[in-house]
């Protein structure tokens, strides 16, 4: 019998021969003849009319795998007598927990020498091989030190499952398989290359640009696929400090909001900051949010800030000869343009209103100075008010 590709047709006349091996016995009356019932898979003596199986009494007795499937898990166990149930569960395609079953039958069965289960594993005992010449034996060496796919995934963090389905789209194909156990081998060189599939994964990078392995390989592609990869990293990394500013904005915009309420004058530390500018324009001699919003629409910002929570507002400056009023947007500092001012970090003092309060900041803050700046910020609060609504708050700041 062909221990690759046996049927259960092939394995019955297997048991048949190892039960009966000169010819039908009845186990009832041991009459010799008997008739061949294959649509139930039974015998029946002609003399008293017993019925009996190739399987009854043994460990197949009753089962509801298939014969081919039993003698498949044999041979498995026959190559290899540490091999696990999940192995034999993919081997043999049944579920995990029928593979643990087979697999402790199988297992009790030899040990209770059950001469049906000990012949199949002697017969599928792979014999050892004859010695073999220098040459040889340093591939077997080398064959040796190869990794089994269960310790890829345990020393990658790889799923067997992703190792399969990466050798079908020819990007990590093994270096070696057992033509008897079909059994995936990979190389301790492969570890890096499974490294670098898990890094295209997490920059998004399309692991058909892996397929060819030779051509990865080659010094100049490999070199250019690296390059590739440290953009698409950087720009990650950029878009993670962004995250992070944003994050931080907002964690002192909650703070700010819980410990100053409306009106209430508070001091608290600005770093610095780089604005845009353009001269602010009324409607009917009033500033509204529309007439700012038009303007920054028709603004050539050069280089905006790395946030959605940058300051933008109006922006006072108060001299003997009158106020002049601007609209701002903060954008990066450095930006190289002519319409940019820098407010100095320090400590500003501040307050918090849902209305416009620019034009009575030196009130407000009791100052009685000839000449000073004062900003006022349009920010969407992050909590809700008492109508269950988010509001457009204004944030008034002087240095100090």
């Amino acid at each position: 019998m062909n221990a690759e590709n046996f049927t259960d047709e092939q394995c019955k006349q297997y048991l048949f021969d190892k039960r009966w091996a000169n010819g039908f016995v009845c186990p009832k009356c041991g009459g010799g003849e008997c008739f061949n019932i294959k649509s139930r898979g039974l015998f029946q003596c002609k003399h008293c009319n017993y019925q009996s199986s190739v399987t009854a009494g043994t460990l197949f007795d009753k089962t509801r795998t298939p014969l081919k499937k039993w003698f498949a898990a044999i041979r498995l166990l026959a190559q290899n007598e540490k091999i696990s149930a999940a192995e034999i569960g993919r081997e043999i395609n049944v579920s995990y927990f029928a593979a643990v079953s087979v697999l402790k039958k199988i297992r009790q069965a030899a040990e209770t020498d059950c001469e049906i289960v000990n012949s199949l594993l002697a017969k599928f005992k792979i014999p050892a091989d004859p010695p073999k010449p220098t040459d040889e034996i340093i591939f077997t060496d080398e064959k040796n030190s190869l990794l089994s796919i269960g310790e890829m995934a345990k020393l990658t963090g790889m799923s067997i499952r992703s190792f399969r389905y990466y050798e079908q789209i020819n990007i990590l194909k093994p270096a070696y398989i057992n033509e008897e156990t079909k059994y995936r081998y990979y190389s301790l060189e492969q570890l890096q290359l499974v490294e670098i599939i898990n890094f295209c994964i997490e920059l998004d990078i399309p692991l058909k640009e892996l397929a060819d392995l030779e051509e990865l390989y080659g010094d100049m592609d490999f070199q250019n696929f690296l390059s590739r990869g440290k953009e698409i990293a950087k720009r990650k990394l950029a878009a993670i400090n962004k995250g992070l500013k944003l994050i931080e904005r907002i964690e002192q915009k909650i703070e700010i909001e819980k410990q100053c309420k409306a009106g209430e004058i508070y001091i608290r530390e600005v770093p610095q900051k780089t604005l845009y500018v353009k001269p602010a324009e009324t409607t009917n001699g009033v500033i509204t949010e529309t007439d700012m919003v038009k303007a920054f629409l028709d603004m050539p910002i050069p280089q905006a800030q790395d946030s959605s929570f940058s300051d933008y507002g109006i922006l006072c400056e108060v001299s003997p000869n009158g106020a002049k009023y601007l609209y701002f947007m903060e954008v990066a500092s450095g930006a190289d343009e002519a319409n940019t001012i820098t407010l100095p970090a320090g400590n500003y003092i501040c307050c918090r209103s849902e209305n416009h309060q620019i034009n009575k900041a030196a009130e407000i803050f009791n100052c009685r100075k000839n000449s000073f700046t004062v900003v006022e910020t349009y920010e969407l609060s992050v909590g809700k008010n008492a109508s269950n609504k988010f509001t457009l708050w204004h944030e008034l700041r002087m240095l100090l």
